[in-house]
């Protein structure tokens, strides 16, 4: 199995792009499908012209454009379904079965939508699985049936009255997105202007820990000296955590080795948890709830010494 975001895809259009090289036909169902994905896809399969056939099988409503599937059909002549009535907003799949002519698959899964964000723009995550086994082909066929089962073709829905409401509510759908969207705007701008200070300052104080710790030479009960390496490969993201904040909510929610043998020197500076309970610290309110309850409850029974956060 390959991963989206990876050196090799780093998203969905660039994997979907990959992947069709040779394909025969595709066939996705997906939840939202806007314009602008409408146009992207047409582009790519403008690049890849050995598929002959796009099945595409769509929320019908309230979500999707209903001009982007217009666009399909009329662009690459997609064969297009929808998931309509009551069953729509149940409707979340993003699935992409691309068949080659043997009949062997490559199967993208993931949280991307058929638009320009999901595809380009936003921080999604696929999987890609390569499936060439009868039953293992068969088995994605049946998933892909039941995700879509009880779909109706676009011509069905097309000149029908829920096809009418449809078209008649998307101009206020479309100002009611736009005013999300500037609301979003505004809630982002009210974001602390200082966060990514105060985590340059954690990771500071998380290095300043394990630096101290390698100089202090802590003894082990086996016998030597204590060397944090499990520490610094958390620091340096080889588990695949990068974001400090998240490290050290990790750390703090098991008591490893590395804390007995800081324990049993008694040194509780030299703990992550005594940085997560520290009002003082710029990234203090990163840590509320589970984390900063447990980690002054450990302080506190594992280090009698230890005099309590300082006041705030």
């Amino acid at each position: 199995m390959n991963l989206v975001p990876s050196p090799d895809s780093k998203t969905g259009y660039e994997a979907l792009d990959r992947l069709l090289e040779g394909k025969q036909s595709v066939s996705a169902a997906v939840a939202f499908v806007s314009p602008a994905g409408a146009k992207s896809l047409c582009t790519l399969l403008d690049r890849h012209q050995s598929v002959q056939d796009l099945f595409l099988i769509a929320r019908g409503a309230p979500i999707t454009d209903p001009d982007a599937l217009l666009l399909l059909k009329e662009e690459v002549g997609a064969s297009i379904s929808l998931v309509a009535g009551p069953q729509a907003r149940l409707f979340h799949p993003k699935l992409w079965i691309l068949e080659e002519e043997s009949g062997a698959l490559d199967v993208l899964s993931g949280s991307g939508n058929l638009t320009e964000g999901g595809l380009s723009q936003n921080r999604e995550q696929f999987e890609i699985a390569r499936v060439a086994d009868q039953q293992e082909i068969d088995a994605q066929w049946r998933r892909f049936g039941a995700l879509t089962e009880g779909a109706i073709t676009l011509e069905e829905m097309v000149g029908s009255i829920a096809w009418k409401e449809w078209k008649r509510q998307m101009p206020e759908r479309r100002r009611q997105a736009k005013r999300e969207e500037d609301l979003d705007k505004r809630l982002a701008a009210c974001a602390p202007k200082n966060m990514d200070k105060a985590k340059d300052a954690l990771w500071t104080d998380l290095w300043g820990i394990h630096d101290k710790t390698l100089e202090e030479k802590l003894p082990k009960p086996e016998g030597g000296t204590y060397n944090p390496g499990h520490f610094r490969l958390e620091l340096e993201g080889h588990r695949g955590v990068t974001d400090p904040v998240h490290i050290v909510g990790r750390i703090c929610r098991r008591k490893t080795k590395g804390f007995n043998i800081i324990q049993e020197s008694g040194r509780w500076d030299l703990t992550v948890e005594s940085l997560v309970v520290d009002p003082e610290k710029d990234y203090y309110e990163f840590f509320k709830g589970k984390v900063r309850e447990l980690s002054e409850r450990r302080l506190r029974e594992e280090f009698p010494e230890w005099p309590g956060p300082p006041e705030a």
